[in-house]
């Protein structure tokens, strides 16, 4: 089960008429927001008997593999996974030690390989870069937020497939104002995008029409520390959430007055100072 937990922040951006929140989904069991789509995903394939004992298969630099590797170990499924050739040791290690099998490839051929690998294999392929159905995952996500802390105004997220992102927003009952996206400009960010620089042809979940805005963030944008203050005391979270609280910055939000900032990691600090 996954125990979705709402905080309040603080940034330099927070004043007394504007509320910031966010979600604490690096406690989630696997480890990231991913693991909404990925046990959401497996559910239906298993109560469709879509896998029956075949293999799972995925491309996935980060998250999406770490929570594909912790749910098809509980579950018992078969996962043969595409990681990039010059993936951490460590990283490699958590998936082999959940039994998931690693194919390493360079990181401009993964999806070629991987896409070749589904064709020409009798596997189930988890295709998250190409399915655009998978946001469905989010919406629970978006319902939860909502009854927490009311009607949200506007939504900022970084995208990687962006399914986090579009599911959250369509999930709310009251829909957003404004929805916008936090994309990296001159520094690769491990698990996001910008959509200029990556896409996925007619097959990539994400257009530039589904959102309102797209907040292109310079590394001297970014939010300087990996760390902030919430209402339950300290939050920690990996790089992609510096690139939305930089968009935060760089917008012209003021008139909004219920803020979601979409995280990846983000989890309480377990070594507080």
């Amino acid at each position: 089960m996954i125990e979705t937990t709402v905080v309040g922040i603080q940034t330099e951006y927070s004043h007394n008429d504007i509320e910031i929140y966010t979600t604490l989904e690096g406690e989630n069991p696997g480890g990231s927001i991913k693991d909404h789509m990925v046990i959401g995903a497996l559910s239906d394939l298993l109560e469709n008997n879509s896998l029956n004992g075949k293999i799972l298969t995925e491309a996935s630099a980060g998250s999406t593999a770490l929570s594909l590797a912790h749910y098809c170990e509980v579950l018992r499924i078969p996962l043969t996974l595409f990681i990039p050739e010059g993936s951490s040791l460590s990283f490699q290690k958590i998936l082999t030690d959940k039994k998931a099998k690693l194919n390493l490839v360079p990181l401009d051929k993964a999806m070629d390989i991987y896409q070749k690998f589904c064709m020409e294999s009798d596997v189930v392929p988890f295709n998250q870069h190409f399915d655009k159905q998978k946001k469905i995952y989010y919406h629970k996500l978006g319902q939860t937020i909502e009854e927490r802390v009311g009607a949200i105004d506007l939504v900022i997220g970084a995208i990687g497939t962006s399914h986090s992102l579009l599911g959250i927003c369509d999930g709310l009952k009251n829909k957003p104002q404004w929805v916008a996206t936090a994309e990296p400009q001159d520094k690769f960010v491990l698990g996001i995008r910008n959509f200029d620089q990556v896409n996925y042809s007619v097959k990539d979940p994400f257009n530039v029409n589904l959102v309102n805005e797209r907040i292109l963030v310079k590394e001297s944008d970014f939010y300087k520390f990996n760390y902030l203050d919430s209402s339950i005391g300290k939050v920690v979270f990996s790089d992609s959430f510096r690139v939305v609280l930089g968009a935060l910055t760089l917008g012209n939000f003021t008139k909004y007055k219920r803020i979601f900032l979409v995280g990846s990691t983000n989890k309480r600090d377990s070594h507080p100072s």
